[in-house]
Protein backbone atom coordinates (compact mmCIF):
# COMPACT_ATOMS: atom_id res chain seq x y z
CA UNK A 1 0.00 0.00 0.00
CA UNK A 2 3.25 2.30 0.47
CA UNK A 3 4.42 1.80 -2.60
CA UNK A 4 1.16 2.92 -4.50
CA UNK A 5 0.20 5.78 -1.75
CA UNK A 6 -3.06 4.09 -0.85
CA UNK A 7 -4.46 5.39 2.86
CA UNK A 8 -7.05 3.14 4.68
CA UNK A 9 -9.88 5.31 5.95
CA UNK A 10 -11.37 4.59 9.26
CA UNK A 11 -14.81 5.42 9.56
CA UNK A 12 -15.58 6.99 12.89
CA UNK A 13 -18.02 4.41 15.39
CA UNK A 14 -20.96 5.80 16.18
CA UNK A 15 -22.29 4.54 19.84
CA UNK A 16 -25.92 4.33 20.46
CA UNK A 17 -27.35 3.43 23.80
CA UNK A 18 -29.04 -0.01 23.42
CA UNK A 19 -32.27 -0.37 25.33
CA UNK A 20 -33.10 -4.12 24.72
CA UNK A 21 -37.06 -5.20 25.11
CA UNK A 22 -38.62 -8.46 26.49
CA UNK A 23 -40.12 -9.19 23.11
CA UNK A 24 -36.64 -9.02 21.19
CA UNK A 25 -35.77 -12.41 20.15
CA UNK A 26 -32.26 -14.37 20.57
CA UNK A 27 -30.91 -16.93 18.22
CA UNK A 28 -27.69 -19.15 19.71
CA UNK A 29 -24.75 -19.49 17.90
CA UNK A 30 -25.29 -22.16 16.02
CA UNK A 31 -21.78 -22.49 14.30
CA UNK A 32 -19.53 -21.60 17.63
CA UNK A 33 -16.80 -20.21 15.66
CA UNK A 34 -16.43 -23.23 13.36
CA UNK A 35 -16.45 -21.86 9.68
CA UNK A 36 -15.37 -25.18 7.70
CA UNK A 37 -18.20 -27.07 6.66
CA UNK A 38 -18.57 -30.47 5.48
CA UNK A 39 -21.63 -30.21 2.92
CA UNK A 40 -22.33 -27.11 -0.14
CA UNK A 41 -25.26 -25.00 0.74
CA UNK A 42 -25.59 -25.93 4.25
CA UNK A 43 -24.42 -22.76 5.59
CA UNK A 44 -24.29 -19.29 4.20
CA UNK A 45 -23.13 -16.02 5.93
CA UNK A 46 -23.88 -12.53 4.97
CA UNK A 47 -21.45 -9.39 5.17
CA UNK A 48 -21.97 -5.72 4.59
CA UNK A 49 -19.00 -3.38 3.70
CA UNK A 50 -19.38 0.16 2.90
CA UNK A 51 -17.63 1.34 0.15
CA UNK A 52 -16.60 4.66 -1.79
CA UNK A 53 -16.85 5.32 -5.76
CA UNK A 54 -15.78 8.61 -6.97
CA UNK A 55 -17.05 10.35 -3.55
CA UNK A 56 -20.68 8.66 -3.55
CA UNK A 57 -20.86 5.93 -0.28
CA UNK A 58 -22.54 2.91 -1.34
CA UNK A 59 -23.33 -0.70 0.22
CA UNK A 60 -21.81 -3.87 -0.67
CA UNK A 61 -23.96 -7.14 0.53
CA UNK A 62 -22.32 -10.39 -0.45
CA UNK A 63 -23.87 -13.59 0.71
CA UNK A 64 -21.19 -16.61 0.84
CA UNK A 65 -21.10 -20.52 0.88
CA UNK A 66 -19.00 -21.50 4.00
CA UNK A 67 -18.14 -24.79 2.04
CA UNK A 68 -16.41 -23.95 -0.92
CA UNK A 69 -15.60 -20.32 -0.06
CA UNK A 70 -17.46 -18.81 -3.44
CA UNK A 71 -20.00 -15.73 -3.17
CA UNK A 72 -23.05 -17.08 -4.30
CA UNK A 73 -24.85 -13.65 -4.53
CA UNK A 74 -23.88 -9.78 -3.96
CA UNK A 75 -26.13 -6.74 -4.37
CA UNK A 76 -24.89 -3.00 -4.34
CA UNK A 77 -27.45 -0.46 -2.90
CA UNK A 78 -26.54 3.36 -2.41
CA UNK A 79 -27.68 2.71 1.41
CA UNK A 80 -27.64 0.29 3.83
CA UNK A 81 -31.41 -1.37 4.99
CA UNK A 82 -33.23 -4.44 5.25
CA UNK A 83 -34.27 -4.91 1.33
CA UNK A 84 -30.45 -4.69 0.74
CA UNK A 85 -30.01 -8.25 2.73
CA UNK A 86 -33.47 -9.39 1.60
CA UNK A 87 -32.91 -8.83 -2.11
CA UNK A 88 -29.29 -10.45 -2.05
CA UNK A 89 -30.89 -13.40 -0.27
CA UNK A 90 -33.82 -13.90 -2.88
CA UNK A 91 -30.79 -13.95 -5.71
CA UNK A 92 -28.61 -16.60 -4.09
Amino acid sequence: MKKINLVVVYAKTNRRKITYTTTRQYYRNKLNRNFSQKEPNKVWVSDFTEIKILGAKFTLCVILDLFSRKIIAWRIAPKKDKWLIINTFKDA
